[in-house]
C-alpha cells in the first residue's frame, strides 16, 4: 500500500500536463489590443480562446476557464489606479506555449515593470502603473498570488511526509 501511494505521488509530480486558468478581464479582444502586451503573443488564434470575465483579476476560480498545459502556466497583470481612485487591473492567465511567442523554460517572476505617466503605447494602455509577468508550474498556479500557488503533487508529498515523521 506504501508503495502505491508513492507511486501515485511520484506520478502526479512528474507529470507532464498540468491545468492552468486561462482567462481574461478584457470585455473583447479589441481591448486587449489596447493593452500594449500583445506583441508577447503567439501568431495564431489561440488568444480567443482565453475566457472573458471580470474575475479573471482576482478570483481566476470564479471566471470558469482552464486549459490543459505542457508548458509553464503564466499571469500578465497590469495594476493601475482608475479614474476614481480605486485599485483597478487588467489581466491575462493562461498557457504560456498556448498563448506566448516566448517564455522562459523555468518558473519566473521578474521584478514589476513601472509606465509612468500613462503614455499611450505603454504596456496595459494609457494609465499610468506597473504591470508584471510571471511564470510558474503546477495545476492552476496562476491565481492572484503565487504564494497560494501549489500542484495537487506537492500537496499530497506533503501531506505524505507529515503523516510519515508525525
Amino acid at each position: 500500500m506504501l508503495r502505491l501511494v508513492i507511486l501515485l505521488t511520484a506520478v502526479s509530480v512528474v507529470s507532464a500536463t498540468q491545468k492552468c486558468y486561462s482567462c481574461t478581464s478584457a470585455q473583447s479582444y479589441d481591448d486587449m489590443l489596447q493593452w500594449q502586451w500583445t506583441h508577447a503573443w503567439r501568431n495564431d488564434q489561440n488568444k480567443y480562446q482565453l475566457k472573458m470575465s471580470s474575475q479573471c483579476d482576482l478570483e481566476p476560480i470564479l471566471a470558469g476557464g482552464d486549459t490543459d498545459c505542457h508548458s509553464l502556466c503564466f499571469k500578465w497583470q497590469f495594476n493601475y489606479t482608475d479614474t476614481l481612485g480605486r485599485a483597478a487591473y487588467k489581466t491575462v492567465r493562461g498557457c504560456a506555449d498556448e498563448q506566448l511567442s516566448t517564455y522562459p523554460s523555468s518558473e519566473d517572476c521578474p521584478d514589476p515593470q513601472f509606465t509612468t505617466g500613462g503614455y499611450i503605447g505603454a504596456p496595459g494602455g494609457g494609465p499610468p502603473g506597473y504591470y508584471e509577468m510571471c511564470f510558474c508550474s503546477g495545476d492552476f498556479c496562476n491565481p492572484a498570488a503565487k504564494s497560494t500557488a501549489y500542484s495537487i503533487g506537492t500537496m499530497i508529498l506533503l501531506a505524505f511526509f507529515t503523516c510519515l515523521f508525525h
